[in-house]
């Protein structure tokens, strides 16, 4: 019992971990863009008057801060994601794809999605929601066509 729980709670972390970094990943691109945009633009208008500077200051400072917190959710991304092989990976990852186009298909950010797998990693329910979800999408198709068959009787 004991070694089934500490298995799915890996796998849960694992989805997790994938989710979280597939959210981060974009916003880590826009920000070294913008700040390397920022970077340009403020040394450019620094060699138009000095009283620039001051912009300069507080872009670097901005861009220091978003470096501080960049390595830091790296490192909080690498802490909770588990040891994987090169098959868990893959697995994971082919895992992640489909559970997004579930929850696409049902309308479900990936912020909720994410919110749902850490509140099952924090507070382990008996069934997680990825186990709910893969189990109705599942039973779903059957249950509708035995839908379809009741109306054909009429």
């Amino acid at each position: 019992m004991y070694n089934t729980v500490v298995v799915s709670i890996k796998a849960v972390r694992a989805v997790g971990a994938e989710l979280a970094r597939r959210i981060v990943q974009p916003i880590l691109i826009a920000g070294v863009i913008l700040a390397i945009v920022l970077l340009v633009l403020g040394g450019w208008l620094t060699t138009k008057d000095e009283l620039w500077w001051i912009l300069q200051f507080i872009f670097i400072t901005s861009i220091m801060f978003f470096a501080l917190l960049t390595i830091a959710v790296l490192a909080i991304l690498r802490y909770f994601t588990p040891l994987q092989n090169d098959g868990q990976k893959k697995a994971v990852t082919n895992f992640v794809d489909k559970l997004q186009r579930v929850a696409d298909t049902l309308g479900i950010s990936n912020f909720v999605l994410l919110f749902r797998v850490v509140r099952d990693v924090i507070q382990p329910q008996e069934k997680t929601f990825i186990e709910q979800v893969t189990e109705d999408s599942t039973t779903l198709h059957t249950d509708f066509i035995k839908l379809q068959k009741l109306f054909e009787e009429r």
